[in-house]
């Protein structure tokens, strides 16, 4: 008889419905905000993020290179879980799910933003996402109006696909709401970069988009990886945005 059982484990972030009370955590550190939480309630939106009963906003201010959004404070206590691996004991890998939405009152053309995973726990600032080292995850920059899925690895490599007009990302919270998933199986090793495989949908329309992200540029087996979502505010448009977090889910088998 195996000794499986089930026996992967499962943390998440799951906000309560209308209150600003950090999302409920169950194994993960429970989420650091930066900006102002912000109480989200249900409303009639045509299947976008308004109607999203449990999340909770994180607004920056209404000045220029400000951020709003949740990171995981440390990374998560077992540093197998969540952590690439390549070694007999299958601690590598991870399935990471992320529900987030774009939650801004006003259109500001010069927003960033990241959603997905990064080997860093420290408080997001306002930076080109792809500058940061070893992400995984979707984002976009100043000025771009469509969702990109990106991958970087720790000397500056990049990997960008742009998901395309079905993936708009200068709109408000009625079209700016997705379902991700970020799986990277255990022991798989390209030239000793990790594999993620990533599928992405916009709830609304029930577009779709998947890849595979692999080395040379992608994070090395080894690397610890706690998740994070931000918007911010670009360097001369001062006008606020936010991001929601309805759910994020990170499973592992340690």
């Amino acid at each position: 008889m195996g000794a499986s059982m089930g026996a992967d484990r499962i943390g998440e972030w799951n906000p309560q419905p209308g209150a600003v009370t950090v999302p409920l955590s169950n194994g993960l550190t429970g989420p650091t905000t930066t900006g102002t939480a912000t109480a989200r309630t249900v409303s009639s939106g045509g299947l976008g993020l308004q109607e999203a009963v449990r999340r909770i906003g994180a607004v920056s201010a209404a000045a220029i290179n400000s951020v709003g959004g949740f990171h995981s404070a440390q990374f998560p206590t077992v540093t197998a879980i969540a952590t690439p691996g390549t070694g007999r004991f299958p601690g590598g890998g991870f399935k990471a799910l992320f529900e987030v939405g774009i939650s801004d009152a006003a259109i500001n053309a010069e927003a960033k933003m990241f959603f997905g995973m990064a080997s860093a726990v420290g408080a997001p600032t306002a930076v080109d996402p792809k500058t940061l080292s070893r992400i995984v995850g979707f984002g976009m920059t100043s000025g771009q109006t469509t969702l990109r899925a990106m991958c970087t690895d720790n000397v500056g490599g990049v990997q960008e696909v742009d998901l395309g007009a079905n993936f708009p990302v200068n709109a408000l919270a009625s079209e700016g709401f997705w379902r991700a998933v970020i799986v990277c199986p255990v022991g798989q090793l390209i030239a000793n970069n990790m594999v993620f495989n990533w599928t992405i949908e916009r709830l609304k329309t029930g577009h779709v988009a998947s890849g595979t992200f692999t080395g040379p540029v992608a994070p090395i087996g080894g690397t610890q990886m706690a998740p994070r979502l931000w918007r911010s505010t670009g360097p001369a448009v001062a006008t606020a945005v936010g991001i929601d977090l309805c759910l994020v889910r990170v499973e592992t088998q340690l």
